[in-house]
């Protein structure tokens, strides 16, 4: 690991609106790298980005950021290759990037659209985006 960070990034370079990303929609995003793709968490498990939401969540975020700047600025925090490195900034943010093994880590445990059944005690567990 490299050294700790100490202050903020500027204000609208990427990194500042990677770490803006995380604290707005971090919840609801993981990164697999072993896998090469992202996760949404649907409310009740998480499902493969196939359709491209991650970069239109960032979009938004983008956005929002790009209300707040000169036209000229705002035309560069919007683009298209802003948006790609905010992606791959995001890809390896700890709060975000997750190993292979911790998914279905627990054999025991049945996702179904009412709950988690856990299978060694029959008990219907809540839908847990960390189980």
């Amino acid at each position: 690991l490299g050294p700790r960070v100490k202050s903020p990034p500027p204000k609208y370079n990427e990194d500042a609106i990677a770490v803006r990303f995380v604290q707005e929609c971090g919840e609801e995003w993981r990164f697999v790298a072993a896998r090469g793709c992202w996760l949404h968490w649907s409310g009740s498990c998480w499902k493969q980005d196939e359709t491209a939401e991650l970069r239109n969540a960032i979009r938004h975020v983008c956005r929002n950021e790009a209300g707040e700047c000169e036209p000229a600025a705002a035309r560069r925090i919007a683009s298209n290759r802003n948006i790609s490195a905010i992606e791959r900034n995001l890809s390896s943010d700890p709060a975000l990037a997750t190993k292979a093994s911790v998914w279905d880590a627990d054999p025991m445990l049945l996702n179904t659209p009412d709950g988690v059944i856990d299978l060694r005690t029959g008990e219907c567990l809540g839908h847990d985006r960390d189980r």
